[in-house]
């Protein structure tokens, strides 16, 4: 039972409301019995419905066309266990129903292989408090339609923004809008492209739902993609409960590592692979300003920089300065070919080489040189003073660059 503040008139208790005042009451105060007496029911309701607790629970009911499979499985994080969960049902006549206690929005795999996230019978789903349903299709599980959760349909919404955009790069993405596997190293800087255009829709939706579980979501993915000013930025405009969820836990690692290369830090030193096959160590240079030129023989835009590179060279390498480009190519044989092409054989050169096996485990890398730098971005060029101290950091404003040399060298 309920108690609250009431007021006696006319032998009914009438709930006192504090931001409700009598100017509200008076009106019905002279009407007729039975309609004071269903006005003051609908009061007494309005209170009960207002001093429940939330909603707690959750039903997903959905239906699957195709297909013979009995079982299909519903995985998400279950924050009041903090652990992931993997709850099943049993699929008849094409039917299924999941229910279970949900506080808060929840990321959720639905599929019909246990603990499978990606694939044609799999996908990801936003669920949240309440009753939803999902329509599925056998093998096109990507096609579903879902109602009853907010989030899920802004989710809808930037998939179909983003799916009109690789439907039009048919070279680039297949039917599914996955990127193909074998994709030919001349299209890199294409993709690149794309994907920015792509990217671009995820961060005008973080704008405008700051606090939005689904930006943390996506957030994650885009942590790559990001600088770390943008990246904290998003971060920072997440609730508190966000910040500390599982769903930013990769986005917290991702900001720690952040600190790696930035300016005012000390510069890593590192060994790789010279044109010649020999390693190169860059603790080597002494008493120089070195620029680290991260880029790779498919970007047009690091390419496109070639000139400024050699200018740069030409005008300050008498003065003191060492260019060391650090090339992200598997094929050595266009990475060398690149660098005659563009005439910038005059500088070191060494290429990135990563560990695939340690990658795929989520290990660190020491000696992949990207990550010591934390490179997400090509191109890329670092600045480092004689003490081994990074003095300056920049992608995509090479003027920014020229103005602070010429102001050492002067």
């Amino acid at each position: 039972m309920i108690v609250a503040n009431t007021i006696l008139v006319d032998q009914f208790y009438i709930p006192a409301i504090a931001d409700v005042s009598w100017d509200f009451y008076l009106p019905w105060l002279n009407m007729p019995g039975p309609l004071l007496y269903l006005f003051l029911l609908f009061q007494l309701f309005s209170i009960y419905i207002n001093a429940q607790p939330q909603h707690e629970g959750f039903t997903l009911a959905g239906k699957i066309t195709g297909g013979d499979n009995k079982v299909i499985y519903l995985s998400y994080y279950d924050e009041e266990n903090q652990s992931a969960k993997t709850d099943s049902s049993l699929i008849k006549d094409g039917a299924f129903l999941f229910s279970g206690k949900l506080k808060n929005p929840a990321v959720a795999f639905i599929s019909l292989r246990k603990r499978e996230a990606i694939g044609s019978n799999a996908t990801d789903i936003i669920i949240e408090p309440g009753n939803m349903h999902i329509d599925l299709v056998f093998n096109k599980f990507t096609d579903a339609y879902m109602t009853g959760s907010r989030l899920q349909d802004d989710y809808e919404l930037l998939r179909l923004k983003g799916n009109k955009i690789t439907a039009n790069h048919p070279l680039l993405f297949d039917s599914n809008g996955y990127i193909y596997k074998d994709l030919h190293d001349s299209l890199a800087g294409k993709l690149k492209r794309v994907n920015d255009t792509i990217n671009r829709i995820d961060y005008a939706y973080f704008d405008e739902h700051p606090g939005s579980y689904l930006t943390a979501y996506l957030l994650q993915y885009q942590a790559r993609n990001l600088s770390a000013d943008s990246l904290a930025l998003f971060y920072n405009r997440l609730s508190d409960h966000l910040k500390n969820h599982v769903v930013t836990q990769t986005i917290r690692s991702r900001l720690k590592g952040m600190k790696v290369g930035t300016v005012g830090t000390m510069a890593a030193k590192f060994i790789a692979k010279d044109t010649s096959g020999h390693d190169f160590y860059s603790g080597l240079i002494k008493e120089k300003y070195i620029l680290l030129d991260f880029w790779a023989s498919w970007c047009v835009p690091c390419r496109e920089q070639s000139p400024f590179l050699i200018g740069l060279h030409k005008k300050y390498t008498d003065k003191g300065l060492r260019i060391v480009s650090i090339a992200d190519d598997r094929d050595l044989a266009k990475w060398k070919e690149a660098i005659e092409k563009d005439k910038t054989n005059l500088w070191t050169h060494v290429r990135r080489e990563v560990n695939v096996a340690l990658k795929s485990k989520g290990m660190a890398d020491e000696k992949d040189v990207n990550d010591r730098f934390n490179i997400s971005t090509l191109p890329t060029y670092i600045l480092i003073d004689p003490y081994g101290v990074i003095i300056g950091r920049f992608q995509e404003n090479p003027a920014a660059l020229e103005n602070l040399l010429s102001s050492i060298f002067k």
